[in-house]
């Protein structure tokens, strides 16, 4: 498999699934979820075209148009804001607003956003 960004570590992995019973993942399924995530993300921005979060947050939901895809975009949301307060709280509510789809580059995006762990940064 790829190297690539982990979003979910090994360690992370064994603690969310040992909630439910103590399970280990291999390291091929950790890089398959992985991946997954890649792919999910990708997905995400293409649909967006944008890393505005009006945009993100529409794109979001039309690649996961389901109760699933609204929980996340509200998780991202607050994920977003402590990130905000963290960095730049003057900054706040306007963050991400500006539309930037005419010079979107998918492929520097995906990179950005991949490497920084989107919660970060997208």
């Amino acid at each position: 498999m790829a190297e690539g960004p982990a979003y979910i570590s090994s360690h992370s992995a064994d603690v969310i699934l040992s909630d439910i019973r103590p399970i280990k993942l291999k390291g091929d399924a950790l890089a398959a979820l992985n991946e997954f995530l890649d792919e999910f993300l990708y997905r995400i921005l293409g649909a967006a075209r944008s890393l505005a979060t009006g945009r993100l947050r529409a794109g979001l939901l039309g690649v996961l148009p389901t109760a699933l895809g609204k929980e996340a975009l509200l998780e991202a949301e607050v994920e977003l804001r402590a990130y905000w307060d963290r960095t730049d709280p003057a900054r706040g509510a306007s963050a991400g607003a500006e539309d930037d789809s005419r010079s979107f580059h998918i492929s520097w995006a995906f990179e950005v956003c991949s490497t920084s762990h989107v919660s970060s940064i997208c």
